[in-house]
């Protein structure tokens, strides 16, 4: 509320309006950097760096280096992108029972029929009626008492 008893009008959830529209406005970018110059973003790779030729990659090769140079030139420190990616998302056998799972969740929710090679993909085991010796035995029957 402002000291006149008004209320701003909310723009994004319960953030004021002056704080949405400031960030609703782009980054104000350097015009020359060494980034440019190699063609790079500056959310370039150590593998992209090496690759590129010339004074500027030489001087951006080096993690040290580089980690200065971006903190000397705002706000390139800031755009840099994080892997992000799980490592077990990375193991494509991994990839692919999460997929299969997925897909036979969304048709188990439409009431189609889901085909599963084996009971590790089951949740359903109600038409299960098939004898199973140690799920299925007293374990009391068997002691020599």
């Amino acid at each position: 509320m402002t000291t006149s008893g008004q209320r701003f009008p909310r723009h994004d959830g319960d953030a004021p309006p002056h704080a949405v529209e400031l960030f609703a406005q782009p980054l104000p970018l350097p015009v020359r950097t060494l980034y440019d110059a190699l063609g790079l973003g500056p959310d370039a790779s150590t593998h992209e760096l090496r690759w590129a030729s010339g004074d500027a990659a030489k001087r951006l090769q080096r993690e040290d280096a580089r980690l200065a140079y971006d903190r000397a030139h705002p706000p390139l420190a800031l755009l840099k992108l994080e892997d992000c990616a799980d490592e077990w998302l990375v193991d494509e056998r991994t990839c692919m029972f999460l997929l299969r799972l997925a897909i036979s969740e969304f048709l188990a929710a439409r009431h189609e029929r889901v085909f599963h090679p084996s009971d590790l993909t089951r949740s359903d085991f109600s038409d299960e009626f098939d004898f199973n010796p140690v799920l299925d035995t007293d374990p009391h029957e068997h002691r020599g008492d």
